[in-house]
């Protein structure tokens, strides 16, 4: 081991049709790769990005380098805690979202379109489709608006759930 330590900045990219792993915590990354039971390291994006700040320097510490509480300290004053990214204007994310929701609208009805709903029963379907063609609009608009619930999937998981409850 050469004690060094080297950051990088890595832009992760899958391929078509694989799906990007992404952490919330060190947890649930260690877990990941424990279960994996391979040695070969995991290259996934953050959930939650840190912007660069700038400097590309690389730590060094050799083994005659010596450690200690003052250095600790002076490491914690050095830490800048980064403001919350800003989001554009309410105008300008509104014509984006706009442009984004309508052409998601239409590649979610025409997907909908191409499953075999054949075994389910006429009221799933029909409680679906205007979901996909109603509520899916209401949900991102209030999500767009800050609320964190989705409330029309919620009565869709609802009304399609009746008949599993126990009396």
């Amino acid at each position: 081991m050469q004690s060094k330590v080297h950051q990088y900045r890595l832009h992760v990219q899958s391929e078509g049709g694989s799906i990007q792993r992404g952490y919330n915590d060190l947890t649930e990354l260690i877990a990941d790769y424990i279960k994996k039971k391979e040695n070969n390291g995991l290259i996934c994006a953050l959930v939650h990005p840190v912007p660069p700040d700038g400097s590309s320097e690389d730590v060094t510490l050799s083994d005659d380098d010596e450690y200690d509480e003052e250095d600790e300290e002076d490491e914690d004053e050095d830490f800048v805690e980064m403001p919350p990214l800003r989001s554009p204007p309410p105008g300008q994310k509104e014509r984006k979202s706009n442009g984004h929701a309508d052409h998601d609208k239409l590649d979610l009805q025409k997907r909908f379109t191409q499953l075999d709903l054949s075994q389910c029963e006429a009221k799933f379907k029909q409680a679906l489709k205007d979901y996909i063609d109603h509520g899916v609009s209401k949900d991102s608009a209030s999500l767009n608006a800050g609320d964190s619930e989705l409330h029309e999937f919620t009565k869709l998981l609802e009304s399609t759930a009746d008949g599993l409850r126990s009396h």
